[in-house]
């Protein structure tokens, strides 16, 4: 199914918004290079993110009240105590946040990141929670219409597949 989403990103994650799978464009924007990463963390702690001050200030009292409602699912977990923990040291923006104790359930939400190679990127994303896997979920990444997110998926998938000089 990741595979199938082409040339957007898609990633299947765990409960505690940690990366179990991914495809290559997710890869390729995200600049994983492994399984492992935490959505979470990531948002919190990458530049790429960072970059994108305006966007990424709307949107992260929505993206932690998410995560407290999917944590509240688990009270008392370890695993998200664990992300919790390590990231109100990385992030004051984060331990701010956490201490207002909102709670949001995750709705499709806008994406945005600032890529070396193709620029200011804008996705819609949707989770969709497996049926048989309820503490997995694929997040979908597609691009927003009128931001040239599309053409420039489509310039660095063309980038990664040209031979090298």
């Amino acid at each position: 199914m990741l595979d199938a989403w082409g040339t957007r990103p898609a990633v299947l994650r765990d409960r505690y918004w940690t990366v179990l799978a991914y495809n290559d464009a997710a890869r390729a924007v995200f600049d994983y290079d492994g399984p492992g990463h935490n959505c979470l963390i990531t948002y919190f702690t990458n530049p790429r993110y960072l970059a994108m001050k305006q966007v990424w200030a709307h949107g992260a009292p929505a993206v932690v009240a998410a995560y407290r409602a999917d944590s509240a699912t688990c009270p008392g977990d370890p695993g998200f105590e664990a992300v919790v923990t390590e990231l109100a040291k990385r992030s004051p923006e984060f331990a701010t946040l956490w201490a207002r104790h909102d709670v949001g359930a995750a709705a499709q939400a806008v994406n945005a990141l600032q890529h070396p190679h193709a620029g200011e990127l804008h996705f819609d994303t949707t989770t969709l929670t497996l049926a048989d896997r309820p503490d997995q979920h694929v997040v979908l990444y597609n691009p927003r219409p009128d931001t040239g997110t599309a053409d420039a998926l489509d310039r660095l998938h063309r980038l990664r597949l040209a031979p090298p000089a």
